[in-house]
């Protein structure tokens, strides 16, 4: 899919293009909103999602490396509450990871169950 001719003005000069994983892009830097309504990339890349030199995007990916369907989820959406808890919504947050922790117990038990 190529970008609008809008987008492809954002896009051009910038954001700074820094990964390719398949057809994905990543993007490192902020876009700004046009007067056509592109999208803000600050809203879809936070700065609560970048500690040092490492992005939550980043350390999802290899931690949920070999994991596939509710594990993954369960897992990336775990790590994502505890990396940003400080930064965005505090307890909520822990409290949300928590709650992804729980319920992969839960799934995994309840395999362990049925396996038995």
């Amino acid at each position: 899919m190529s970008p609008t001719s809008s987008a492809r003005r954002i896009w051009s000069g910038s954001a700074r293009w820094t990964a390719r994983v398949g057809k994905q892009i990543r993007i490192r830097r902020s876009v700004t909103r046009t007067s056509e309504g592109a999208i803000d990339m600050d809203m879809i890349n936070p700065q609560y999602y970048k500690k040092g030199k490492v992005e939550c995007i980043d350390a999802l990916e290899t931690a949920t490396s070999g994991l596939t369907g509710i594990e993954a989820v369960c897992t990336a959406n775990a790590i994502k509450y505890l990396w940003r808890w400080r930064e965005k919504n505090g307890v909520q947050d822990l409290n949300k990871a928590v709650w992804y922790i729980n319920h992969m117990i839960k799934n995994i038990r309840s395999e362990e169950r049925e396996l038995s």
